[in-house]
């Protein structure tokens, strides 16, 4: 029997005994999708009876279309956040277990082959990133999606030209969001591996404070600490294709990080005054 990949048996982990909460929360990030959309029919509604259209519903009977989905949307809110949280967590809980059990099956060889500051990273670090890049933002991408298509299909029962014009404009940032997946992924594999680094600077600092006391090295720690912080902050700096930067409400400079530094003008400045 042949066994699934380490990466398919962690995914797994997401939505064993828990898919009825994750299909609660697809529910309602479907259903807030759609309730998007009705607000817009309604503002139109809302809209033509106030300038007294023809064919326009009376305003009694759209007072009550209003009150029901105020209603519903207070049942969608309540769903949300009795579904997704739970999900969420159960997912992550029974993630990092697994992927603890899995470590605690190494042999001794293999277990010495990554420090322990990668296994205290990817149990820390890169799960909370999982947590806040993937699974959040995988029912996010549900509710906008549906909200887009059905938006897609109200424009071209309006204007087919008109739609056409607006989807040849969205697909662009699309294209460009295909493109650059790549080189997002890799940015996101040097943050990891800086947390990593991070994580075993820090480890060290602390487990051989007696070590630092007793031979006066409070100096060199911390210099090893902050240089290890800085890597990460630039790591992590790198990942956005541009930065704004603001001074007395204007956008003063933008650019990306190795840009803005290469300046050195107002955002090099608040940088190294940081560092």
């Amino acid at each position: 029997m042949k066994h699934k990949p380490l990466a398919r048996q962690l995914t797994a982990q997401f939505f064993r005994g828990n898919v009825p909460m994750f299909a609660l929360a697809v529910f309602a990030a479907l259903t807030g999708g759609t309730l998007n959309l009705i607000v817009t029919w309604l503002m139109q509604q809302l809209i033509d009876a106030a300038s007294g259209l023809p064919g326009a519903l009376p305003l009694g009977k759209l007072a009550w279309i209003t009150g029901g989905f105020i209603l519903l949307c207070a049942a969608l809110m309540l769903l949300k956040y009795a579904s997704e949280p739970r999900f969420i967590e159960k997912a992550m809980r029974q993630y990092k277990d697994f992927a603890f059990q899995k470590l605690t099956e190494k042999n001794i060889s293999s277990f010495r082959a990554e420090s322990t500051a990668a296994y205290l990273s990817a149990l820390t670090n890169d799960a909370a990133s999982i947590e806040a890049d993937d699974l959040s933002q995988l029912l996010s991408v549900i509710t906008k999606a549906v909200t887009f298509f059905g938006a897609l299909a109200m424009m071209l029962w309006y204007s087919p030209l008109m739609t056409a014009i607006a989807a040849g404009v969205t697909v662009l940032p699309l294209i460009a969001s295909v493109l650059t997946g790549g080189q997002l992924q890799a940015a996101e594999k040097r943050v990891s591996d800086q947390n990593r680094d991070f994580t075993a600077a820090l480890s060290d600092c602390l487990g051989s404070f007696s070590v630092v006391k007793t031979f006066w090295a409070e100096k060199e720690s911390f210099r090893l600490f902050a240089e290890s912080n800085r890597v990460l902050e630039q790591a992590a700096l790198r990942r956005y294709d541009g930065i704004l930067v603001l001074k007395d409400g204007r956008i003063a400079e933008s650019g990306s990080f190795d840009e803005l530094m290469e300046q050195k003008g107002y955002f090099y400045a608040l940088y190294t005054v940081s560092q």
